[in-house]
């Protein structure tokens, strides 16, 4: 994976480890939201999920330049929408969901639907969750 993407993917690795991420009742996981926005002429590809929530674009991008962190940056929009599809698949691939007990999910190799309602059952049943 290019460097340009590192602190991108990271952030995304980071809302899912710590919880963070938005879990929809479908059994999906939400880690970024990517958005581009132009800043001093570039396009910038940044997070709008942030502490578990969807920021408005305003928002995310205070927090996103804020953060000192290197979001990905290209001369063009249409190169920024290649370049975030492409991502995407190295996001959703790399990630390695754990549950609240620490179990790597990884070596059981359980679909992320099941995984999620895993997870929403034991929050439940902790209070974490209605």
């Amino acid at each position: 994976m290019p460097d340009k993407f590192k602190d991108y993917v990271e952030h995304s690795q980071a809302n899912l480890d710590s919880g963070r991420a938005i879990y929809h009742k479908d059994g999906k996981v939400s880690t970024v939201y990517g958005k581009i926005v132009e800043i001093d002429g570039k396009q910038v590809l940044i997070p709008t999920i942030w502490d578990g929530q969807e920021l408005s674009t305003e928002n995310a991008v205070s927090r996103a330049m804020s953060s000192g962190k290197d979001w990905p940056t290209f001369d063009y929009v249409e190169d920024a929408r290649r370049e975030e599809d492409r991502i995407k698949n190295l996001v959703i691939n790399k990630q390695v969901p754990q549950t609240d007990s620490g179990r790597d999910l990884r070596k059981q190799h359980m679909p992320m639907r099941q995984w999620a309602r895993e997870r929403d059952e034991e929050r439940k049943a902790d209070g974490k969750m209605p």
